[in-house]
Formats: C-alpha cells, sequence, structure tokens
C-alpha cells in the first residue's frame, strides 16, 4: 500500500513538471518542445514511451500515432481506458488538441517512429 501512494504522489509531482498554465483558459501553453510537456508521462511511460504504465497500460512506443492521439482525446473526454481511465483522465485533461500532437510528434522523433 505504501508504494502505491508513493507511486501516485510521484505521478502527480510529475504531473505539473514542465508544464506552464495558461491563465486564462487553464490549458497547458502549446509548447513547440514536445519533450517538455512529455516529461509528466514519462514518469510512468518510461522517457521513450517504452514502459507499461503500472505494468498495465499499452506500450506508448508500439502504438501508432493514431492510436496514441485518439487514447489520448479518449482519456481526456472519458470515453477511453481500462484501470488506470481515472488517473488519465487527470493527466489528459489540460493538454489541448495541438499538445496531442506535440507530444506524438516528439515520440516519433525519438528511439522508434511511431507507426
Amino acid at each position: 500500500m505504501k508504494k502505491i501512494i508513493l507511486i501516485m504522489l510521484l505521478v502527480v509531482g510529475f504531473a505539473y513538471a514542465g508544464e506552464v498554465e495558461n491563465k486564462e483558459n487553464g490549458k497547458v501553453e502549446n509548447k513547440e518542445n514536445g519533450k517538455e510537456l512529455y516529461l509528466a508521462c514519462g514518469a510512468c511511460h518510461g522517457a521513450k514511451g517504452e514502459r507499461k504504465a503500472f505494468g498495465l497500460s499499452l506500450v506508448i512506443k508500439d502504438m501508432t500515432k493514431k492510436e496514441f492521439r485518439d487514447a489520448m482525446v479518449g482519456y481526456r473526454d472519458g470515453s477511453y481506458g481500462g484501470n488506470m481511465k481515472g488517473l488519465m483522465k487527470g493527466q489528459s485533461k489540460n493538454i489541448d488538441d495541438k499538445g496531442i500532437v506535440v507530444i506524438t510528434n516528439y515520440l516519433s522523433l525519438r528511439g522508434k517512429d511511431l507507426k
């Protein structure tokens, strides 16, 4: 139980790392630097999207661009996800469509290209 609580605290801490919130609309600014937007994701999914988060998720680097985009949009609007749906909804709610594209492009340039 202590391990789960520690992991959750790390996730929450990393969730805000590298994000700049627009005070008017609460959305993450559309940075051109996908690395900064991806920092929060890397805590669980790995620096290159190579890990299953909590041993449960899909491996991001094995997803196509469309699969990744659809998953992120679905997490954000609550239409996608399994066991981690609640956590991921909170993680994705402040990343707009352009932010998702920036992250997708960033991951495509690192390691194995997204299909």
